[in-house]
């Protein structure tokens, strides 16, 4: 598949084949790449469809089996000019291997130390000029002197269209047939990964042609059809999610509506648990699964803690309300109040969006 074929992402690509273009013209290598968004989103996808245009190898590896210098090394030195090596969960690189690594993109060079003792001495190897390619859903987690050197891209949300032409083309690369009428409302009704719900179709139906009547069935079965929600359910689900299974269930509203979302390493009562770009925004989230009122101390400590990581925005979401004071604090600040009330219609808000394929 090249780019011409890849389904969504339509301004990564505009950008991706000028690059192309100019490294094509100047006999050169393509810079190096981060991509960035939650799993199964087709980063890889995206990244062998640029090797495809490029007319280049493509190489992969995960980032945890690259333990040791020798081990980046050995790849390193069996690429060619203009090879893809694409490395997933980008944010997971070893300190030692880190090293290496933004030395060698940095300048086309590798440092290694051989030999033991006495005899232990430093060689320096003159790379090919390849392409890394990095993949993380955790870009925060990068070092910063690694991705300074990257051209980072945010991958979008899918709309209903899209989400629509991915789903059939994996269902014919597994032999199925599919109706119109059923592909749109398969859909309306992803959440995010079509690989787990086309993998969920194609274990389930014993048929090889897909109706609307079979699809809905499979949907229903799979716990995809939700009715809008109301305070009591919602309430009711709240209730039996742990703090970070919340912090996964907001992250997913956002998306669902346009945003680029990282749940971060940690969470804490005074940290930031999401963090979100959209128009090339970054915007801080502190999710709170309480049972009492969010109080005006944890907006002013969230404050300090959106303006350290460089925030321009923020959202409080709980699963309570906020005291009087709290919404004081927030008249002249940059953060939006998000409470039981303001979740029940930033679901069904979601929903909304998801079905009509439309971003806010």
């Amino acid at each position: 598949m090249d780019l011409s074929h890849y389904v969504g992402q339509e301004a990564i690509k505009h950008q991706l084949k000028a690059l192309i273009d100019v490294a094509k013209s100047r006999c050169q290598p393509l810079p190096h790449i981060l991509l960035s968004g939650p799993p199964g989103i087709g980063k890889r996808t995206l990244a062998q469809a640029i090797a495809v245009d490029l007319k280049v190898n493509f190489k992969y590896t995960n980032s945890l089996v690259i333990e040791r210098p020798g081990d980046l090394g050995a790849l390193l030195t069996n690429l060619e000019d203009g090879d893809i090596m694409l490395i997933s969960e980008f944010e997971s690189l070893r300190s030692v291997v880190l090293e290496i690594l933004i030395q060698s993109v940095r300048d086309f060079q590798l440092d290694l130390m051989i030999g033991k003792g006495p005899s232990q001495r430093l060689i320096k190897l003159d790379l090919k000029r390849f392409t890394i390619v990095g993949t993380t859903s955790k870009p925060s987690q990068i070092d910063k002197r690694l991705s300074r050197l990257m051209i980072v891209y945010d991958f979008a949300a899918y709309n209903v269209d899209e989400t629509a032409q991915i789903i059939e083309l994996k269902l014919k690369e597994q032999g199925f047939t599919i109706d119109p009428d059923a592909i749109k409302l398969l859909a309306q009704h992803c959440s995010r990964d079509t690989g787990v719900l086309v993998k969920r179709v194609v274990s389930h139906l014993v048929e090889r042609h897909i109706t609307s009547h079979l699809a809905s069935k499979t949907l229903e079965m799979f716990g995809y059809l939700v009715d809008p929600l109301s305070r009591g359910d919602l309430t009711s689900r709240l209730q039996a999610m742990n703090a970070l299974e919340f912090e996964e269930y907001v992250a997913n509203l956002f998306r669902q509506i346009g945003y680029t979302v990282e749940i971060t390493q940690g969470s804490g009562d005074h940290g930031i648990d999401l963090l979100m770009r959209r128009d090339n925004q970054l915007i801080a989230v502190q999710c709170k699964r309480w049972n009492n009122p969010v109080g005006e101390p944890v907006i002013r400590d969230f404050l300090g803690s959106l303006m350290g990581a460089g925030a321009q925005s923020g959202y409080v979401v709980t699963t309570t309300t906020f005291t009087s004071p709290a919404f004081a604090f927030t008249q002249d600040k940059p953060i939006q109040l998000i409470d039981l009330d303001g979740l029940i219609d930033l679901a069904n808000r979601a929903g909304t969006k998801a079905s009509s394929g439309q971003k806010e």
